[in-house]
């Protein structure tokens, strides 16, 4: 087991170091064993990740592109099932595992309301992200299976969905999407038309406000991830649509 750990940290690290080359924002999914994380990860991005009703079905996190209604594209990652009382010697394995939430920018907590314990393993979930040192991160708590639980579905500050069915996915969607504004600037800038890779970053990751053919240049309003902003900080002329830079 020891030696798979380490196995799956240097594969874990190397794709902490790739992702870091491409500054995409994070969204992982965490939550009580089988509250619906891989269900939700399929039904997003159409993926075939085993999502089956038995404990630490997912070990080794799975990430995954998925594309906002912003344009904003971000990186979906699927975590182990959490686990209250934990066994002495998994501690390790699923501690290596977990740590890949404290790289996200958002954490979406999936929570299966139809569980009559459904309360005990939220603190269970939240005690073990405040161990990881999650605790100041965005959390989006969402109430998964609501389909089987309807008087449960409206109550509280949750987000009511079913991944198997599909609905309430659109809403929260439109959530992440709100929280992650927090990480975008407006940007007012030229850009020359020779600088194909500027253009490309614009059009790949920005959300284009207003756009203006000039004979040298091209006039963009967008609304950008600020990771981006060393890489368009030649051409700015305005930023946050505020005050001259």
């Amino acid at each position: 087991m020891k030696n798979e750990i380490k196995i799956m940290e240097k594969r874990r690290k190397n794709k902490r170091n790739a992702r870091k080359s491409v500054p995409l924002p994070i969204v992982s999914l965490v939550g009580y064993t089988n509250a619906g994380k891989s269900t939700l990860l399929n039904k997003l991005t159409k993926s075939t990740i085993r999502a089956k009703d038995e404990l630490f079905s997912t070990l080794d996190p799975t990430t995954r592109q998925y594309i906002l209604p912003s344009n904003q594209k971000i990186l979906l990652s699927d975590t182990v099932g959490f686990i209250q009382r934990l066994p002495h010697n998994l501690v390790l394995a699923f501690r290596s595992t977990l740590e890949e939430a404290v790289y996200a920018d958002i954490l979406v907590h999936m929570i299966d309301c139809s569980d009559i314990n459904w309360r005990e393993k939220i603190k269970v979930v939240e005690d073990i992200l405040g161990t990881l040192g999650c605790k100041d991160q965005t959390i989006i708590k969402v109430f998964n299976k609501s389909d089987l639980a309807p008087e449960r579905s409206g109550k509280n500050d949750f987000v009511n969905i079913s991944a198997k069915k599909g609905t309430g996915i659109p809403e929260l969607v439109h959530k992440i999407d709100d929280e992650l504004k927090k990480f975008r600037n407006l940007y007012t800038l030229k850009v020359p038309r020779y600088d194909n890779e500027t253009l490309k970053l614009i059009y790949s990751h920005g959300k284009i406000i207003n756009k203006e053919e000039l004979p040298t240049e091209v006039y963009f309003e967008i609304s950008l991830d600020k990771r981006y902003e060393g890489k368009i900080k030649n051409y700015l002329i305005l930023k946050n649509n505020l005050a001259p830079l």
